[in-house]
């Protein structure tokens, strides 16, 4: 009795818990009870403070449990991790136990997680009474800032220069036009890995295949003062627009639970916003900058940093056949006098390059750019460029991180998507070759809770 008194009064002494710092001898109980448990902090690894515990008591007698409530960061070295606890009262002491080994807590240890199992054993500052904790650490085992990216089509079908292609979904079915001034394909996928020609008409011959939009459940195309539509992609309806005040100049992007095309109204001949009302192609009556692009542009919807739904317009060609250095965005604005705001970045930042055949998308709370070519048919190259400001400014992706399959070298005019938390790249073009693979990208950590 003489030792076991001998070492509460050394472990009280030692002060190892998380309890007052009175120096009143504290009376002894007979509570065993850990109440919190958690990780102590690390600068040079962020997981420790990040990781939760919750603590379950289980019934009087029982085993009771401890575990962290998300896997730790990938990379933290948890074995050397230094606990900590709050306890309901002062122990007696308590004791470690990690595979085959034990050890008594003196409050400076460092434990390796990783050893399995793991139990803690406290018992009451009186002796009388023991409880025993299970403790069940996870590490995430993927780099969650990784994207995997994998080919899944090396090669759709025998391209002819200069062809175009344009991937797109209905629900969740992909499906790729292609065209190569003389003729149209259609393929249908539901994996994007294998795909199957599909007839195809009712679209004219010299589809310009990059302007056909979705809206999720239905597909836009126009030419002149016609409106393709289509639900299942093979066949199309045609409205015909000639009696209107406007022309189609081309189909934009589906924005704001809105499809959106640029006009140029008849009579003036200047650009405007136009936008699908039941059904029909209306006149928004928001006019747009000669400089506006009417070809060779990317449009993507994203939200704003203020949770406003916007949309960006990158590059193109103008008219008069001018490569231009824009960025055009459109804000909805629902308390302001007009409802959308259309606003020109490039005069605000005019370092960014002029680009055509870009493809840019909203991913993980960024906007992702690949490939494009500058006014002089300068290849970008084949890194994916990011921007977190909301397209002002654009740095170059962590190589290590992003890293495109050796298979893709520089290119424009490729078809990116997102669908179900993937990214797909489809086709493009570079100075003497047409791409026909398609590619999926993944972040590791996109479906994780944050």
């Amino acid at each position: 009795m003489k030792i076991k008194q001998y070492i509460w009064i050394f472990l009280v002494v030692l002060g190892f818990v998380s309890c007052s710092s009175s120096t009143t001898t504290p009376t002894a109980t007979n509570i065993a009870q850990v109440n919190a448990f958690y990780l102590a902090s690390n600068d040079t690894f962020p997981g420790f403070a990040e990781a939760t515990y919750t603590v379950v008591q289980g019934n009087e007698g029982d085993t009771g449990s401890i575990y962290v409530d998300d896997s730790i960061r990938y990379g933290t070295p948890i074995e050397r991790a230094v606990p900590r606890y709050v306890f309901e009262a002062t122990p007696g002491y308590a004791t470690m136990h990690m595979g085959d080994t034990s050890i008594a807590l003196t409050g400076s240890d460092t434990i390796n997680l990783h050893l399995k199992p793991m139990y803690l054993t406290i018992y009451s500052s009186d002796l009388t009474v023991k409880k025993t904790y299970s403790i069940s650490t996870y590490i995430h085992q993927v780099d969650p800032d990784l994207y995997q990216w994998q080919c899944l089509t090396d090669y759709l079908y025998l391209p002819r220069d200069e062809s175009e292609l344009q991937l797109v979904t209905l629900g969740d079915v992909f499906y790729i036009f292609s065209n190569n001034g003389y003729g149209n394909r259609l393929f249908r996928s539901t994996d994007a890995t294998n795909w199957t020609e599909l007839p195809l008409t009712d679209l004219p011959d010299y589809c310009q295949v990059k302007g056909i939009i979705s809206d999720g459940q239905k597909l836009y195309y126009a030419k002149d003062s016609l409106l393709y539509t289509s639900t299942d992609a093979s066949t199309w309806t045609v409205q015909n627009y000639s009696k209107s005040s406007f022309r189609i100049e081309i189909m934009l992007m589906y924005y704001n639970d809105l499809v959106w095309a640029v006009l140029e109204d008849k009579e003036t001949h200047s650009l405007t916003l136009g936008m699908m009302v039941d059904g029909e192609m209306t006149d928004a009556g928001y006019h747009l900058d000669d400089r506006f692009p009417i070809s060779g542009f990317c449009a993507v919807e994203f939200a704003s940093s203020s949770y406003r739904r916007r949309a960006m317009i990158i590059g193109g060609y103008t008219r008069e056949g001018e490569c231009i250095n824009s960025r055009w965005n459109i804000e909805y604005t629902p308390n302001g006098e007009q409802r959308y705001r259309v606003i020109n970045y490039s005069i605000e930042q005019p370092n960014f390059t002029t680009l055509t055949g870009v493809s840019v998308v909203w991913y993980d709370n960024k906007l992702l750019m690949f490939g494009g070519v500058d006014a002089d048919m300068v290849y970008r190259g084949d890194e994916v460029l990011y921007s977190k400001d909301e397209g002002f400014n654009w740095l170059p992706m962590d190589s290590g991180k992003c890293e495109l399959p050796i298979s893709y070298t520089a290119r424009q005019k490729q078809s990116v998507i997102v669908h179900n938390n993937n990214i797909y790249v489809a086709g493009g073009q570079d100075a003497s070759y047409t791409y026909t693979e398609v590619y999926r990208g993944r972040l590791n950590s996109i479906d994780w809770e944050k």
